[in-house]
């Protein structure tokens, strides 16, 4: 049993140096200027070693160390993307998304405009995208 343990963690800690040990950590805004811009965070993998900073902290969850702005590990590399529930937002999932991007992954998460934390409009969550498709 010790053995395993040993070997599990051993993985562990390859993972972590084979994809970088940092997470970098953007946030931009897609379809800006329409009428239903989305707000997007991207956590992904970096070398870089700047100086990191606490996102997402609040009463309910323990924020993570990110680098802001950092260049990507990889350019190729996995994505996962994250959908928040009902009410909820980007950073309920922070913890989640920066472990995977520990771990190698790039991560997306949009705010759905009407059902997200602070903005709860119906009229904004019955409509379908109303900006260009990429």
């Amino acid at each position: 049993m010790i053995k395993q343990c040993l070997i599990l963690v051993s993985i562990s800690l390859l993972s972590l140096h084979a994809f970088g040990a940092h997470v970098g950590f953007q946030q931009f805004q897609l379809y800006e200027g329409t009428s239903r811009p989305l707000n997007t965070s991207v956590w992904y993998p970096t070398t870089q070693d700047n100086p990191t900073e606490t996102i997402a902290e609040n009463i309910a969850f323990v924020g993570t160390q990110v680098i802001k702005n950092a260049s990507i590990l990889s350019s190729k590399t996995r994505l996962v993307v994250l959908s928040h529930g009902y009410r909820g937002n980007w950073k309920n999932l922070n913890w989640l998304a920066s472990r995977l991007a520990h771990n190698g992954y790039v991560v997306a998460s949009v705010n759905h405009p009407g059902t997200t934390t602070f903005n709860t409009s119906p009229d904004l969550a019955k409509q379908w995208c109303s900006g260009p498709m990429i």
